[in-house]
């Protein structure tokens, strides 16, 4: 079933391709999560997947030797996975959820603290440089700096 799903969804999607895909790999920081501290955070994204608007991306999150209250460990470790839709050349908007660790898929939340996050994205075409800036009622604020690799249909 999840390979007929997966096969499906990359149809779909390499029919509707119609303008310059982008892969962006970003680094970035969760500034101030509701525990005091803050995260490093490693996000991929592809854009201008769908009619040259909508593409995805993936965010991981870890903050090693602290004590994490929320989950009773010495480590935070959360990840995303998100859409986004671009409103011109230059911005788009994204939002995310957590997928795996306490996320959708691997459940075991607790008190509604999915993850989740939302977001404005800027980009310097002839640079080459992505901006985000995010934020999460549960982590604050975001930040990510990418690099934009175009490729050719």
């Amino acid at each position: 079933m999840k390979k007929a799903l997966f096969t499906f969804l990359f149809l779909f999607i390499a029919n509707c391709v119609v303008g310059q895909i982008q892969i962006v790999p970003k680094l970035g920081y969760v500034f101030q999560h509701r525990e005091d501290f803050g995260a490093p955070r490693l996000s991929l994204a592809a854009n201008n997947l769908i009619k040259e608007r909508v593409g995805f991306y993936y965010s991981l999150e870890y903050r090693g030797g602290i004590q994490f209250q929320e989950d009773q460990t010495s480590f935070y470790f959360r990840d995303l996975l998100g859409g986004t839709v671009r409103i011109n050349e230059s911005f788009s908007v994204y939002g995310g959820v957590g997928m795996f660790r306490k996320g959708l898929l691997f459940g075991d939340r607790v008190d509604g603290r999915l993850r989740k996050e939302v977001g404005i994205n800027y980009q310097l075409i002839k640079y080459k440089i992505n901006i985000d800036i995010g934020y999460s009622v549960w982590v604050g604020p975001t930040a990510n700096f990418g690099y934009i690799i175009p490729l050719d249909k």
